[in-house]
């Protein structure tokens, strides 16, 4: 028989999986360069270079509630990372060294939380602490997360306990060192990588999780991937890239300060000195996390993010030594979402006109006291009873926007006045409209003079096949970015709403904005105050602060959304008072529809947009 001779010595030496690794690496790396490279971007726009500029790390550097969401994840990822691993060594050290009854049993069971997907894990551990009546916060996202990493660590530490060779245990205990001795001694510096390894893994999960913590997180734990969500949501600028850079730098410090130490002798000299050193640190932090949340007054804010100047936030903790805390959601589905799901501690939210409907026949908001929130005159009278309250109980008017079309005037020369304009084939593959079935919906529902809030199926029908007949012309459906993909040309003319539009004409001259000529749907998002709010009396000090026309003029100067105080307008500089964006006229107001709540017949239009989607 032939044998054919392997050179070991060679294996993995070949050009071709060289080449490989390389372009791999390329491939894992290049993305992360981008992101470097355009943090330090000039213009607002994150796919469009315009120059060299530290604006967006000086912004980032200022922003609080981002450092907040910083503070937050390195907290609840350092308690999962000593929690996890401290409990998945133990478990791989009972299945690998010991016999028992059910082993093989919770062997299986260790690979559930790696294999079930997240968003089932997230929601059993929400349904778990509502249950148990646990209070959602920092504590109950780090022990999520603990729950979940604790499967990894046991994993990668029972591989590395596979090649330790248990005879050196017997060897130690032979020659007369305790069990403790022999582990601390023995044992514990063999599978030290493997730890260690453990630790990192849980430590990185923690920091990038987002399903699981969106579930479980309560007031004032917002993280930062929940941040960076909820930003994208409402812009995208380069400021997610300066914080993503320093993240990459803190992340590669991090690795690199533990693979010096697991290699320097000092560590295996004062091993037991860097594990107190840890825990002291992990036990600090939780102490002082508790300490703050327990003993500051606060008030917990739910809302759209970046919908806040930050120095009137400031101002408000500084005149009444209130704390605030904001936690961020995307959209009103996912406001009704958790507080349906049981998130009692906010204080004050913001649900568009819709949704307070809904909430109201919920039984989820709480009549307001207007007499405790003296700059409620200022509010225009027009928006105080409207159609989704006429009692005006439950709802404080905070801003307003409308739907139209943004469009680039330096490609696009025709006259834009209408919704048909979106249908215009000459656009072909640079139109979009938002990804909203509500929102497209109603631009269709103007072109066939139909009511947008229509309950007759005849009617939806009649709206989706013209909405198919656009479809080919589109682009993409989008909400979220739409500033960016006009702004690099991908698009050049889109259904947007005001705000959106007013921050993309800042910054590029050459797009306009208009109110088509059929009409629009006006949204207005409002003050309110669920009935578990456990800080009533400081929902309402906030309110009144924010109601001040002084701050809210400023505060429009900052969301660039049109705010209903009547009192606000003198103190807002002439740009602001003549921006027609800003505040239309009464004609184009009169041609201004509002979202109803349509109850069960919303499964009809689910229906149909679903089908428009796989068209």
């Amino acid at each position: 028989m032939n044998k054919t001779n392997i050179n070991h010595t060679n294996f993995g030496k070949g050009k071709v999986l060289i080449l490989f690794t390389v372009l791999m690496l390329i491939f894992i790396l290049v993305p992360v360069l981008v992101v470097i490279i355009y943090s330090f971007n000039e213009s607002s726009q994150v796919t469009t270079f315009t120059g060299f500029s530290l604006k967006w790390y000086e912004k980032a550097l200022q922003d609080k509630s981002l450092w907040e969401s910083i503070k937050n994840s390195l907290i609840i990822a350092l308690i999962n990372t000593v929690l996890s691993t401290i409990l998945g060594t133990l478990i791989a050290l009972a299945l690998v060294k010991y016999d028992f009854r059910g082993k093989n049993i919770i062997r299986n069971l260790i690979y559930i939380p790696v294999v079930m997907p997240e968003i089932v894990f997230g929601v059993a551990l929400l349904a778990f602490f509502i249950l148990i009546k646990f209070t959602l916060g920092i504590v109950s996202v780090a022990l999520a997360h603990t729950t979940f990493s604790i499967s990894f660590v046991a994993l990668i530490v029972m591989a590395k306990l596979k090649n330790f060779d248990f005879r050196l245990e017997e060897a130690s205990l032979d020659l007369g060192a305790s069990k403790f001795q022999t582990f601390f001694k023995i044992t514990l510096p063999n599978i030290a990588p493997g730890i260690i390894s453990g630790a990192l893994f849980a430590f990185t999960l923690s920091i990038d999780d987002f399903i699981i913590t969106f579930f479980t997180a309560g007031t004032g734990a917002s993280t930062l991937p929940l941040k960076i969500y909820s930003l994208i949501k409402f812009s995208v600028t380069p400021q997610i890239n300066a914080i993503s850079t320093i993240l990459i730098l803190l992340t590669f410090f991090a690795i690199t300060s533990v693979i010096l130490i697991q290699r320097a002798k000092v560590y295996k000299k004062f091993r037991t000195l860097f594990l107190v050193v840890i825990l002291l640190l992990f036990t600090s932090l939780v102490v002082y996390q508790s300490f703050k949340v327990g003993k500051s007054d606060e008030v917990n804010i739910f809302i759209w993010t970046e919908y806040l100047d930050p120095e009137l936030i400031q101002e408000f903790e500084n005149k009444y030594n209130i704390k605030v805390n904001l936690n961020y959601f995307s959209n009103n589905e996912e406001l009704l979402a958790k507080l349906q799901m049981g998130y009692s501690g906010y204080d004050v939210i913001f649900p568009t006109d819709y949704m307070v409907e809904i909430m109201i026949k919920q039984g989820i908001l709480s009549k307001l006291d207007t007499s405790k929130i003296t700059n409620y005159s200022h509010i225009n009278e027009s928006f105080k009873r409207l159609p989704f309250d006429t009692t005006g109980n439950y709802y404080i008017p905070y801003a307003y926007g409308y739907a139209g079309i943004v469009y680039n005037s330096d490609v696009i020369k025709d006259t834009i006045d209408s919704w048909k304009s979106l249908w215009n084939s000459s656009y072909k593959g640079k139109i979009m409209m938002m990804n909203d079935a509500r929102e497209v919906m109603m631009a269709g529902a103007y072109l066939l003079n139909l009511d947008f809030n229509t309950t007759s199926e005849t009617d939806v029908k009649k709206i989706f096949e013209l909405l198919k007949t656009q479809k080919p012309l589109l682009y993409k459906y989008e909400s979220s970015v739409t500033q960016e993909f006009l702004a690099n040309g991908s698009a050049i003319i889109a259904q947007t709403e005001t705000g959106t539009a007013l921050k993309l004409i800042r910054d590029r001259k050459n797009f306009e904005f208009i109110i088509p000529k059929e009409g629009t749907n006006m949204f207005l998002d409002n003050f309110a105050i669920p009935v578990t709010a456990p800080n009533r009396e400081n929902a309402e000090k906030f309110i009144n602060f924010m109601l001040d026309p002084q701050n809210t003029a400023r505060n429009i100067m900052h969301v660039l959304y049109p705010m209903p105080n009547d009192k606000a307008f003198e103190y807002l500089p002439e740009s602001f008072k003549e921006n027609k964006m800003l505040f239309p006229t009464n004609e184009q107001m009169k041609r201004f529809g509002i979202l109803k709540d349509l109850g069960e017949f919303n499964e009809v239009i689910d229906r149909e947009w679903t089908r428009l989607m796989s068209y």
